[in-house]
C-alpha cells in the first residue's frame, strides 16, 4: 500500500498501512460563537496518540484581546501556578516583538487577536495525557498592541506545564471581548 495509504472502498484495512498514518482527527471541526472561553471536550487527550495538533481559525473578535490557554482535566482548568510560556512576534513591516515570557503563572499566552486581522494558531502538545511535563510549540498569526491600527504579526509561542498532571483537554479564554470560529484536534505518534 502507498505511503500515506490510499483507501479504496472494500480493501481490506491492515495494521501495518494503518499505523503509517502520520495524523488522525479526534475531534473534527467546531464551531464556537461570541463566547469569551472554549474548551476542547473531555477525554480530547487519551493514551492513544502520545501527542496533539489543535488548529483554530478565529474568524471575529469583538475587541482587542490576548487568548491564554489552560491545561484541562475531568472538566476543570488547572490554574496551578505551573505554567511557563513565550512568545515572540514579527510584525508585518519587520519589527521585532516580545511580546510574553512568563514563568510561574496560572496561564499561557497563545496569540494576540483583534477584530482588523485574520487570526488563527496551530499548537502541538507533547505528552499531555501523561504524568510527565507537557510541552507546547506553535506559531499564531493575529494582532499587535504596537500600531494604533492593530497591524498584524506572526507570533512563535512554546511553553510548558512543569508539574506530573494527566490532562485531557485544554481550554481557551480571551482577556476581553469575544470571538468567533472553529477548531478541529488531531492527534499522532
Amino acid at each position: 500500500m502507498a505511503t500515506p495509504p490510499v483507501f479504496v472502498a472494500g480493501t481490506v484495512l491492515e495494521a501495518a498501512s494503518l499505523n503509517k498514518i502520520g495524523m488522525w482527527q479526534v475531534v473534527a471541526p467546531t464551531a464556537f460563537s461570541a463566547v469569551s472561553s472554549f474548551s476542547l471536550p473531555n477525554s480530547t487527550f487519551t493514551s492513544d496518540y502520545p501527542h496533539y495538533r489543535i488548529v483554530c481559525n478565529i474568524s471575529a473578535a469583538t475587541a482587542k484581546a490576548i487568548v491564554t490557554m489552560r491545561m484541562r482535566a475531568s472538566g476543570t482548568d488547572s490554574t496551578a501556578s505551573s505554567y511557563w510560556s513565550q512568545v515572540w512576534g514579527m510584525e508585518y513591516n519587520g519589527a521585532s516583538l516580545v511580546t510574553a515570557t512568563n514563568l510561574v503563572q496560572n496561564t499561557s499566552q497563545i496569540v494576540r487577536v483583534t477584530n482588523k486581522a485574520i487570526n488563527n494558531f496551530s499548537i502541538d502538545l507533547m505528552y499531555p495525557q501523561t504524568t510527565d511535563n507537557t510541552y507546547w510549540n506553535g506559531v499564531s498569526f493575529g494582532g499587535t498592541d504596537n500600531e494604533a491600527d492593530e497591524r498584524p504579526a506572526t507570533y512563535f509561542i512554546g511553553g510548558g506545564f512543569e508539574a506530573n498532571t494527566q490532562f485531557d483537554a485544554v481550554s481557551f479564554i480571551t482577556s476581553s471581548g469575544t470571538i468567533t470560529g472553529k477548531y478541529a484536534v488531531y492527534g499522532y505518534r
